[in-house]
């Protein structure tokens, strides 16, 4: 069972256009998956999924306890990602990782991120006075936004092919539309490639292709099928009439002979 809440901006204080979602299931199921998105920030959750653009910030909350002195540490794949001692004000970071990472208000903020920061996080506070050390695990998934697609049309016996790529964008899936008015559902077909008869695209205006995935969304200039139509068609006449034209304008080269009659031997 998966439960969503949706929850008004002016609540949290956040600007106009910005957004919250939050997904998670009930225990006993699926694991549990979250995201929060708010100028470009992404605020990670214990033990959930986390999804974010390239370029975005993810920031990692830790609470400690009490006015016990305590280190902080970020550790990816192994790897420390940052150390940070409060009481004497020693940050140390990674080498990989320097000029990306800061801590304000007990969040640590990974920034500029890139498709090679997506995996898992682990975020450890020891005390140094005995306190039962407190440990948070977080998942990360990066994704490259999608451009906006290009479509390249072939004719060929009649037959259109219409095929969708998007430059840049990870995971990304496709989809076909016709722009409304388009009855009942302006969806065609899943895919990158469409096919369909010449004839078929008739009266079916405004093709639209979409590619996206998890993260960002963008659809294709609208293709008019029937001009598309009306050009293959007009292409092909004109081609057999240049071919009709050609052929009657070349001069016979063949020799004719007539038979007057037949010589025995």
């Amino acid at each position: 069972c998966t439960l969503f809440f949706f929850f008004l901006t002016s609540e949290l204080q956040l600007k106009k256009n910005d957004y919250i979602f939050i997904e998670f299931t009930i225990p006993f199921s699926s694991p549990v998956y979250l995201f929060v998105r708010s100028h470009g920030q992404v605020l990670g959750v214990s033990d959930s999924t986390s999804y974010m653009k390239v370029g975005d910030s993810v920031q990692f909350p830790f609470t400690p306890i009490g006015n016990h002195s305590y280190k902080v540490e970020l550790v990816f794949n192994c790897v420390d990602v940052v150390l940070w001692l409060p009481q004497v004000s020693l940050l140390q970071t990674h080498l990989h990782y320097e000029g990306r990472v800061n801590i304000q208000d007990n969040i640590i903020s990974l920034e500029r991120l890139q498709l090679s920061d997506s995996g898992f996080y682990n975020l450890k506070i020891d005390y140094f006075t005995g306190q039962r050390p407190q440990n948070e695990r977080f998942h990360l998934q990066v994704f490259e936004p999608v451009s906006k697609p290009s479509v390249t049309v072939d004719c060929q016996s009649g037959n259109l092919t219409l095929s969708c790529s998007s430059s840049e964008g990870s995971d990304v899936t496709y989809s076909w539309e016709i722009l409304p008015p388009c009855g009942n559902s302006c969806f065609v077909r899943q895919g990158s490639v469409m096919q369909m008869k010449v004839k078929d695209g008739k009266g079916k205006k405004n093709y639209t292709c979409t590619a996206q995935n998890i993260v960002s969304r963008e659809s294709s200039e609208p293709l008019d099928l029937d001009v598309l139509s009306a050009f293959f068609l007009t292409g092909t006449l004109f081609y057999i009439h240049k071919r009709r034209k050609k052929r009657k304008h070349v001069p016979d080269t063949r020799r004719y002979y007539r038979i007057t009659g037949i010589v025995e031997k």
